[in-house]
């Protein structure tokens, strides 16, 4: 079992590998706490990629 986890706005990141899933439902609470946030594959490759990238805020009309 894979978790995969970010700290928006920063280059932190986490993979929690485990056989246990009790093990890895106890990590992944402690990996929130800290202000960690669960991703996809996807995203995960992204934040490696891109983690200095700003979002474009939104225009008001």
């Amino acid at each position: 079992m894979k978790s995969r986890f970010i700290k928006p706005k920063t280059k932190y990141r986490i993979v929690i590998r485990m056989r246990c899933c009790e093990d890895c439902v106890r990590l992944r609470k402690h990996a929130i706490n800290l202000g960690y946030t669960e991703v996809g594959l996807v995203k995960f490759i992204g934040h490696i990629l891109f983690w200095w990238k700003k979002t474009k805020p939104v225009k008001k009309a």
